[in-house]
């Protein structure tokens, strides 16, 4: 077992059974019902007791979360299964979905691949390296949808130069994307009438859809990450992390998309390699300004990472935000997120419930200065949300979300 070298592995045994309880729940409701995934996690469950399960039940316990540990031991595997030639034969994603029921035949298909992957030094080598040092790194360029719907909200304040820094922005597609004006997909909006029955809001749908179609006054934009964004290891593993399996199978424009933001280079559009809870932000936020860094940002950003740290990591970065963001601006939040009764931010982790992600921004124009939640998200892709009772400031005003989307679209 090529992986299994390190004797430390061995003193996180008492947390695999918190691992394989929350395997068995993916199986039963899987990320984005993603079959392909629930097969993974069935594999982990039915072969725990093989030696090379073993060996990789043990290195996802290095993590404390068990939700955030299965999420990254896929990520892993399925960067070794796009991108090394030693799995060509695998044929995946198509040869892992199920055509049964159980998923015994998906399940056996994983289980031959993880094997055959520990049991080659240089994979295994690659997984064990990944899995400790990396975080999971995203790029699911459909969220930044949220983004530009605060650009469009936010435009009455910057007129025509809003700068927005993006914290967190593993490869800066997000950015790119919104400088370049390419399309997002259509998103569907309901609302809650009569206590809790659940109705579409196609009129603030058409509006919403309508503003992200078009181009926002995009002044200078900033990304910053820990990792380089142009190595070929980052590049991999964004792409490993940025997609269900089913999404690579039914949806390959995912991937170019992808290709086509990446090798786009975007004047207007920065990056900064730079761990933002460190000092070292600011010493290279002042090197830097003169190139491409807003003096104070219109919107800062930070998407589906903060979920990953620890409180206090995650009390630092607020800081960063809260000293990056104009003194009219917004701090915006996107991910698995909600505030509990004492305005908190409270995270949890990526799983198959629908609901838990969600739009919290703290509008420094709210005389209140709090929170606010903006959109309750169905899952991170992104596609269906409801707009919450936050407040954001228009044209002077604290307003909803859904009034001031129906405005600014009907105002255009």
């Amino acid at each position: 077992m090529a992986i299994d070298r390190d004797p430390q592995l061995h003193e996180h045994e008492g947390k695999i059974a918190p691992l394989l309880s929350h395997a068995r729940e993916q199986i039963e409701s899987p990320p984005g019902n993603d079959q392909i995934i629930a097969a993974f996690n069935m594999a982990l469950v039915e072969n725990s007791h093989t030696p090379h399960m073993k060996s990789v039940l043990e290195l996802a316990a290095f993590e404390d979360d068990p939700s955030y540990a299965i999420n990254k031991l896929l990520r892993c595997f399925q960067k070794q299964l796009l991108f090394r030639e030693s799995t060509a034969d695998f044929e995946y994603p198509q040869a892992f979905m199920p055509s049964r029921p159980d998923l015994k035949d998906a399940a056996g298909m994983w289980n031959r691949a993880i094997e055959a992957i520990i049991d080659d030094e240089e994979s295994s080598s690659e997984v064990y390296e990944d899995f400790l040092v990396r975080q999971t790194q995203s790029n699911i360029v459909q969220r930044y949808s949220m983004l530009k719907m605060l650009m469009h909200l936010t435009a009455d304040r910057f007129g025509d130069s809003l700068d927005v820094v993006d914290i967190g922005c593993s490869q800066n597609l997000g950015l790119k994307k919104i400088a370049l004006n390419r399309p997002f997909d259509a998103i569907d909006i309901y609302k809650y009438v009569k206590g809790r029955e659940k109705l579409a809001d196609p009129e603030t749908a058409e509006a919403l859809n309508f503003l992200l179609e078009q181009a926002v006054a995009f002044g200078k934009g900033t990304g910053i990450d820990i990792f380089n964004a142009e190595t070929r290891e980052v590049i991999e593993w964004a792409q490993a992390c940025s997609f269900y399996p089913s999404e690579l199978l039914y949806q390959p424009g995912l991937l170019t998309e992808f290709s086509i933001l990446e090798e786009k280079a975007v004047p207007n559009v920065g990056f900064i390699q730079a761990d933002v809870t460190s000092e070292s932000i600011r010493n290279n936020r002042a090197v830097n300004r003169a190139k491409i860094i807003p003096e104070k940002a219109s919107i800062t950003f930070a998407s589906t990472m903060l979920y990953m740290l620890s409180e206090r990591e995650r009390t630092e970065v607020y800081e960063v935000m809260e000293l990056e963001t104009a003194a009219n601006g917004i701090q915006a939040v996107l991910d698995f997120v909600r505030i509990d009764r004492n305005g908190k931010l409270v995270f949890s982790g990526p799983s198959g419930k629908k609901d838990q992600f969600a739009l919290i921004i703290k509008d420094n124009l709210n005389p209140r200065h709090n929170w606010q939640e903006i959109a309750r998200i169905q899952d991170g892709r992104v596609h269906c949300l409801r707009m919450s009772t936050g407040k954001i400031a228009l044209h002077g005003r604290l307003i909803s979300p859904r009034d001031a989307v129906r405005k600014v679209a009907a105002d255009f």
